[in-house]
C-alpha cells in the first residue's frame, strides 16, 4: 500500500478482489427482473398513448393493430440488401456480380 499526499488530496492504492461463481438460477432471475424493467414502462406508455391522448389515441391503436406479412418483409429486406450490395460495389469500383433471383431466396 502506498500513500501519496499532495496539497490536501490523499490518494490510496490498494489491492483486493472478489471470488464468485456462476449460478444459472441467479442468471435467470436477473434476466427475468431485467426484462420486467424493460417491458413494464413500454406497457404503461402504450396504455397511456392508446387511451388518454384523445384523437391521437386512434392513431396509436390502429398502428398497434397493424398486420405484418413476414414473407413480404423478408422479400423487401432481401431486395434492399441486394441493392445496397450492388450500390456499395459500384461506389467502391469493385467488380459487381449479378444477383440471381434463385440465390436471393435460398
Amino acid at each position: 500500500c502506498r500513500d501519496t499526499y499532495n496539497y490536501g488530496i490523499q490518494i490510496v492504492f490498494s489491492m483486493g478482489g472478489k471470488f464468485g461463481y456462476f449460478g444459472p438460477q441467479i442468471m435467470l432471475s436477473t434476466l427475468g427482473t431485467g426484462l420486467m424493467y424493460i417491458l413494464m414502462p413500454l406497457a404503461i406508455i402504450s396504455f397511456l398513448a392508446m387511451n388518454f391522448l384523445g384523437p391521437f389515441s386512434n392513431v396509436y391503436k390502429s398502428a398497434s393493430r397493424q398486420d405484418v406479412d413476414l414473407v413480404g418483409e423478408l422479400a423487401n429486406l432481401s431486395v434492399n440488401l441486394a441493392c445496397a450490395k450492388n450500390m456499395s460495389s459500384h461506389l467502391t469500383n469493385q467488380r459487381c456480380s449479378k444477383v440471381q433471383q434463385d440465390a436471393m431466396f435460398e
